[in-house]
């Protein structure tokens, strides 16, 4: 381990992916997004089953996230890729180039509706000035995957943990109860479960993370390095 512990935030320096992430968590276009929802919502259909949602290419479907938190996976593996808080509007990407290879899954407690795509498309066809609020949505979802990737793509898996610690610590409380930093950490990556628990009590030890009862309660300044 190198560098001593500080509070989380209260070391500026390299950190460039705790960087990236406080510039795009408290920027996520609530307004817009809640606009754009009151204008698809009224043609929209409450999801009521449980089951996954798999996004097809030949009928897409957008979906509005009103409360709670959906996961996103990658079919091929089943690897929980994202989790994606309320207020929220998923498949955009998927009805303008469909390639269909994820899927939703529902969390206890959501509330989520469901559009087809082509009803979407002659909304937007009809009142053109709603593409500038679809393009400002992408745009925040594709600097949020660029930041899911920029400490997964590498060889290293500290990196990946230390990254998936801090997106967890930024997390809504409810996210941090309802999974420990060992489950969070395991579905999110292709880390072995003992690497992750090693790591895990090595950050503890060293007094850079505190947790209680496997869950996540405070993160210091994590170390670049492991």
């Amino acid at each position: 381990m190198t560098d001593k512990p500080h509070a989380a935030g209260s070391a500026p320096g390299n950190d460039h992916f705790n960087d990236a992430l406080q510039k795009i968590i408290p920027h996520k276009p609530s307004d817009i997004i809640a606009r754009l929802m009151a204008e698809l919502k009224p043609e929209a259909v409450e999801v009521t089953a449980r089951r996954s949602r798999q996004f097809s290419g030949k009928n897409p479907q957008v979906f509005l996230l009103l409360q709670g938190a959906v996961n996103l996976h990658r079919q091929s593996d089943d690897l929980l890729m994202t989790t994606i808080y309320a207020p929220h509007i998923i498949g955009l990407a998927e009805l303008l180039h469909p390639v269909g290879q994820t899927y939703l899954h529902l969390e206890k407690d959501c509330e989520i509706h469901v559009i087809a795509g082509s009803k979407v498309l002659q909304k937007l066809d009809q009142h053109p000035m709603l593409w500038a609020d679809v393009s400002r949505i992408l745009a925040y979802q594709l600097h949020f995957a660029s930041l899911r990737d920029l400490h997964l793509l590498n060889n290293h898996a500290y990196d990946a943990i230390r990254g998936k610690l801090l997106e967890l610590i930024n997390a809504p409380e409810s996210t941090r109860l309802d999974y420990s930093a060992l489950r969070y950490i395991q579905e999110r990556t292709t880390l072995a479960r003992s690497t992750i628990l090693k790591c895990l009590s090595d950050l503890k030890t060293g007094g850079y993370i505190a947790m209680e009862k496997g869950h996540l309660t405070q993160v210091f300044n994590l170390p670049q390095r492991y």
